[in-house]
């Protein structure tokens, strides 16, 4: 009945998610990296995780409550690993937009 208010799996889902585009996200180093390069790379990393976003909202049946946990728990992985407070909140904000698409 409560099956909502189960967040450990939303929670490690949402985590994984940033894990995902912290990992795609080029890195500081001696070698730059060309930004049309880095710009696809991004690219694709936000396409699979908006994938993997609408595909877990229709296999579990998430609702708002657990929407909006994702989104927080996204954002704020984002934001302790030193993301930009601007760009991490329009990163979370497209994730929930694409969430919310049927």
């Amino acid at each position: 009945m409560f099956g909502w208010l189960k967040t450990s799996q939303t929670n490690a889902f949402a985590t994984g998610l940033a894990e995902e585009l912290l990992g795609s996200l080029p890195k500081s180093s001696a070698r730059p990296v060309r930004p049309d390069k880095a710009d696809r790379a991004v690219s694709r990393a936000l396409e699979r995780i908006h994938t993997r976003a609408r595909d877990y909202v229709k296999e579990n049946r998430v609702g708002y409550f657990q929407r909006s946990r994702i989104g927080n728990r996204f954002l704020w992985a984002l934001r302790d690993a030193g993301v930009d407070r601007r760009i991490a909140e329009d990163l979370t904000l497209g994730l929930l937009q694409e969430m919310a698409r049927r």
